[in-house]
């Protein structure tokens, strides 16, 4: 509700959602797919755009596709992941690979 008023402070420079924050307030915690996540998520994006705002958030899933996605739609800060998931994601899709391999 206090978002336009927030974005028209001259000492913020920016804004960072983090998904499981916005969706736990809003009482959603986790539900990305939820349309009220969504819709959510355009009113903030398209508020940012609005005011010339550096709009950002943080992609948790170490995705290509999604951090693609992001930067169409005009996220102009993104927060790739963080590193345990990053190993973790990575290390699984590795030992998938190598059975896959030796298993041929």
């Amino acid at each position: 509700k206090e978002l336009e008023n927030i974005l028209k402070i001259p000492e913020v420079d920016g804004l960072i959602i983090g998904p499981y924050d916005l969706s736990c307030s809003m009482g959603i915690p986790g539900q990305f797919d939820h349309i009220k996540f969504i819709e959510a998520l355009e009113y903030i994006l398209e508020a940012c755009k609005k005011y010339s705002f550096p709009a950002g958030i943080h992609l948790v899933e170490p995705d290509v596709n999604l951090l693609e996605n992001y930067i169409e739609k005009g996220y102009k800060i993104i927060i790739y992941s963080v590193d345990i998931r990053i190993l973790d994601v990575n290390a699984r899709l590795g030992v998938e690979r190598f059975r896959e391999l030796v298993n041929r």
